[in-house]
């Protein structure tokens, strides 16, 4: 099948995880629709990221339990029994999910263009996308609906908000005033997180301006404790919702913030599928690479400086993917440069008041 070609085809879609991944990947479903709107598309996720692509309509889901181990691969390929795709769009690097895709049928295996194709991806497909024109990994996502001839059209997300999350997010939210500003502080991996004592100055500058404040993030527990630690400081009250909302909750609460401050985590994305700015906080991680979509501008980023200093090297001469590894490197964010983005971030959010949502529905 040509990529080109009209013929409506059966595609079998792979990205397990996490949920900020999955979200920047679900970017490609309307591109899809556009050039297939009957194409039979099934998602292969895992357990977490289900409760996100049940959002998309008239979406497969095969549902992938990590934590079986190889048991988890062959209850996948027990219930692809008898299918063959004509289309298998590998849409993560990871030897794991690489593995996954033996057991699935498909005339056609696409993966990333080679230098995107980590833990040898490229052994696994037998189509590869062209390299990105971008460094962000919504563009990586791109590269295959280019690939396959999609219409060319403006990144969106497919989501579409249910009437009980948009109800339950209403309730969770019935005695903050609004507008409100929404901060996640914990990511599920403690050297993204800033401390408990920056978040604890900065809401408290933010309260001087009246702004009303709701923490969101998911239960682990080392973000339920950092919300707490960050409550118990405080000598004034804010809507603490941390671990209390499902993830389509939580994407319908974010859908009502004016902006969300958070470090490198799941619900940065969330935000920015809303339509809402997005503050993101970056020092691992380059946020031009792994930022909320459509808010880059808004990061504040000391990542450029930290890896010249750890390599000796100008971000342009390292390879995509350069991480800091200075466990500290988030604490030398300063609460004055997440306020300094506020009158930024305001400016941004009058703009997408007056843009269309990513889905009528929502």
């Amino acid at each position: 099948m040509h990529p080109n070609s009209q013929k409506v085809p059966n595609i079998c879609i792979i990205r397990l995880s996490a949920i900020g991944d999955v979200c920047n990947a679900a970017t490609i479903i309307n591109r899809i629709r556009m050039q297939w709107y009957d194409a039979t598309i099934t998602w292969v996720c895992g357990t977490q990221e289900k409760a996100l692509l049940e959002m998309i309509p008239n979406l497969n889901l095969i549902v992938y339990d990590k934590k079986a181990g190889f048991k988890g691969n062959r209850q996948v390929w027990q219930q692809l029994r008898g299918q063959s795709f004509d289309l298998l769009l590998h849409l993560q690097a990871s030897f794991r999910a690489s593995i996954l895709t033996l057991g699935i049928k498909a005339k056609r295996r696409i993966g990333y263009h080679r230098s995107r194709a980590y833990e040898m991806q490229w052994l696994f497909t037998r189509e590869h996308t062209k390299a990105p024109q971008g460094w962000h990994v919504v563009d990586n996502y791109q590269a295959f609906a280019d690939y396959l001839g999609c219409p060319a059209a403006p990144v969106s997300w497919p989501f579409e908000l249910p009437e009980n999350a948009i109800a339950n997010a209403n309730e969770h939210l019935k005695n903050v005033p609004k507008p409100f500003i929404a901060i996640c502080p914990g990511a599920s991996k403690a050297y993204k997180n800033w401390h408990s004592d920056g978040y604890v100055t900065l809401i408290k500058a933010l309260a001087q301006q009246n702004w009303p404040i709701v923490l969101v993030g998911s239960p682990a527990d080392i973000e339920v404790k950092l919300a707490k630690r960050i409550e118990n400081a405080l000598d004034f009250h804010i809507t603490n919702l941390v671990g209390r909302t499902s993830i389509a909750e939580l994407v319908a609460l974010l859908n009502q913030a004016q902006l969300l401050i958070t470090p490198d985590t799941g619900p940065a994305h969330l935000a920015a599928s809303q339509h809402t700015p997005v503050i993101g906080l970056y020092a691992h991680h380059n946020p031009e690479r792994v930022g909320p979509y459509g808010y880059l501008d808004l990061a504040v980023s000391h990542w450029g400086q930290l890896i010249e200093q750890q390599t000796g090297k100008k971000p342009s001469q390292l390879p995509w993917r350069s991480r800091v590894k200075d466990a500290k490197a988030m604490q030398t964010i300063t609460a004055d440069e997440i306020l300094a983005k506020i009158p930024q971030a305001l400016e941004a959010a009058k703009t997408s008041a007056g843009s269309e949502p990513p889905n009528p529905s929502c």
